[in-house]
């Protein structure tokens, strides 16, 4: 059985680009599990020549001349539940060679499969799943989160489903669980507290708005800089940045690294602001001016004229975000 587990960057020169399968006594059982950017001429992820049970996972990326993320052989008997197979290179998602048994399709989001006798069969959904980038989110291995708006958040199969998503989520957070092996969390989540000290650089944040010591520290930044915080990527987490003489540096986890992000906007004695300005799911960043009261937003993190410009306060008031009306 694989279980957590993440399958990056791997290749092989015929057949499963991450995983070749030929058992004919036990089925494999893959569950959340991700497999991205797996390069084989079969099967860039997974080429199946036995039994195979793929449940809650993700594939992305890979890439192959006969299925991207999985081809099922002959003598191969394949069950995909409640899975994403997208964005594949080279060929279709999934594929079965002619006279190979019928694909179990358990409620699977996969954008593209074979035709005719080669069908992995019906999926549930084929649009594009809107996945993150391969990252940090969490748990002991990297994952593609689901982005606001992914049509797999909320469409698992809950008969179907693990009781947690890869990170160690537990599985639903919503009406029902998600496809694939990330369990979306940003549409109930709930915002917490936390605190920059100016006098060492740290972070320190909590997980639940309640008093104690903070569940997450951070070294991030110095004493001058202004903290800023948001869900960069859209993932439903709310990760650290600062803002530093007219530039921003952001990041997408709440871990020790480098910023991911890093642009200038504004000028030096400018505030930081971040929020949500479009409603497309991404918090993006902005500034006030104490000087002559005006904020200025874009609807991107990166380099740019402000989108949106307008006056509000006066000189010397300092700047907040929020859902005030709380219309989406």
């Amino acid at each position: 059985m694989i279980v957590n587990s993440t399958f990056s960057k791997n290749t092989a020169a015929h057949y499963g680009g991450a995983i070749l399968t030929d058992n004919d006594i036990n089925s494999i059982e893959v569950t959340n599990s991700t497999f991205y950017n797996n390069t084989a001429l079969n099967a860039g992820g997974i080429a199946n020549y036995g039994g195979l049970i793929v449940t809650n996972s993700t594939f992305s990326d890979n890439n192959a001349s006969l299925g991207g993320a999985i081809r099922n052989g002959i003598g191969g008997n394949l069950s995909l539940r409640n899975s994403i197979l997208a964005n594949s290179h080279g060929s279709v998602d999934c594929i079965k060679s002619d006279g190979a048994p019928e694909v179990e399709n358990i409620n699977n989001l996969i954008q593209t499969t074979g035709t005719d006798f080669e069908s992995c069969g019906v999926p549930n959904l084929t649009s594009d799943p809107l996945l993150g980038s391969l990252q940090d989110d969490g748990g002991f291995t990297q994952t593609m989160a689901l982005l606001s708006g992914s049509p797999a958040i909320n469409a698992g199969d809950d008969g179907e489903c693990a009781d947690t998503d890869q990170r160690g989520e537990a599985r639903p957070f919503g009406n029902h669980c998600d496809i694939g092996a990330y369990e979306y969390q940003g549409n109930n989540g709930v915002d917490t507290t936390g605190v920059f000290r100016p006098s060492n650089g740290l972070l320190y944040l909590k997980n639940q708005n309640t008093t104690g010591f903070a569940d997450i520290a951070i070294n991030y930044g110095i004493a001058s800089d202004y903290p800023v915080v948001g869900d960069w990527d859209g993932n439903g987490t709310a990760t650290i940045g600062i803002y530093r003489n007219g530039s921003f540096y952001l990041r997408n986890s709440n871990t020790l690294g480098f910023a991911d992000l890093v642009f200038p906007f504004g000028q030096v004695g400018d505030q930081p602001i971040a929020g949500d300005w479009n409603g497309d799911g991404i918090d993006t960043i902005g500034i006030f001016r104490p000087s002559t009261g005006l904020f200025m937003l874009r609807n991107t993190n990166d380099v740019g004229f402000a989108e949106i410009v307008f006056g509000l306060g006066n000189p010397g008031d300092m700047p907040i975000a929020g859902n005030w009306d709380g219309v989406p």
